[in-house]
């Protein structure tokens, strides 16, 4: 497994992580359980896709000459926000789920992102 992959799946796994414990003390804190749920699940799910997203463009861009590979990842960041923004205001909109919670669980690719190298220190260790 190349390591681009393997960062990838250690970043899934942070994110599964820390949402799981957004998902709990949220619900230690909010009154609306259900749209916390939605939202932290909405917001885990675009941190996730996000990831994805990003791991295959970072693979397609290493096989590109630098213009051309800047272009493509700049053009893959802005994607990637702009169906951040989208799908936040779709669930704002549609009143679904709580936007901040969302926001939380996008968040959760920031947490995992940080705590990469602890985590990926411990996945050694067990395997």
């Amino acid at each position: 497994m190349d390591s681009l992959k393997r960062t990838a799946l250690e970043l899934l796994l942070g994110i599964l992580l820390f949402g799981l414990l957004f998902e709990i003390l949220g619900l230690l804190l909010v009154e609306d359980k259900f749209a916390h749920s939605i939202g932290i699940g909405c917001g885990m799910l675009i941190a996730a896709g996000m990831t994805i997203h990003m791991a295959h463009n970072i693979n397609d861009a290493l096989d590109w000459d630098a213009s051309i590979a800047a272009k493509t990842l700049k053009r893959g960041s802005m994607l990637r926000y702009g169906a951040v923004v989208l799908i936040t205001m779709l669930l704002a909109y549609l009143k679904i789920g709580n936007v901040i919670s969302c926001f939380f669980g996008i968040m959760t690719l920031k947490t995992a992102a940080y705590t990469q190298p602890i985590v990926h220190k411990v996945i050694n260790k067990i395997f």
